[in-house]
């Protein structure tokens, strides 16, 4: 997609340069419209881009579901996992919850994978009330999007003090 938005900037100045040099009259005109165009074509990379990362986070919230629902111990051995990880050479990568391959830690997007894990954990606070789970949240990374530890932990407290489980 960012491809074809540079292509289509690229496309848009040597039109205009061809613009100036034709017709100097109807040069703002023509500017116009074909910064209207460029905007509606940014819009609609936008748009596609949201969507599919809008399911992508669909997707990820359900298979961590998944996993909790059949498999809670995998989850804390994971955050013990990535604790250990992240204080050796990590390379901003560590595993996978779902998979086997690497993640990074930080991306340019709210919407890379750890990040979306770190989101689920935030959104399933309830499910993480034993002080143990709490602590291991301490030491996994946060990302340049989401702060983990503290953010789970005051979710966490909040909750058991107002008698949520």
């Amino acid at each position: 997609m960012i491809v074809i938005l540079f292509y289509i900037i690229r496309t848009h100045l040597i039109i205009y340069k061809i613009i100036i040099i034709k017709d100097l009259n109807n040069t703002l005109d023509n500017f116009n419209k074909y910064t209207i165009i460029l905007a509606f074509l940014i819009y609609l990379i936008n748009r596609l881009m949201s969507k599919s990362d809008l399911k992508k986070e669909k997707d990820l919230f359900k298979d961590l579901n998944k996993l909790y629902d059949k498999n809670k111990p995998r989850i804390i051995e994971w955050l013990t996992d990535i604790a250990t990880q992240y204080n050796g050479v990590h390379s901003n990568k560590i595993s996978s919850l779902l998979t086997t391959s690497k993640i990074q830690i930080n991306t340019t997007s709210e919407y890379g994978v750890y990040n979306l894990i770190l989101q689920w954990f935030l959104n399933n606070t309830d499910k993480f009330t034993d002080t143990e789970e709490l602590e291991l949240f301490d030491n996994i990374p946060s990302t340049t999007f989401t702060k983990i530890s503290k953010e789970i932990a005051s979710c966490s407290f909040h909750n058991a003090r107002i008698g949520l489980k």
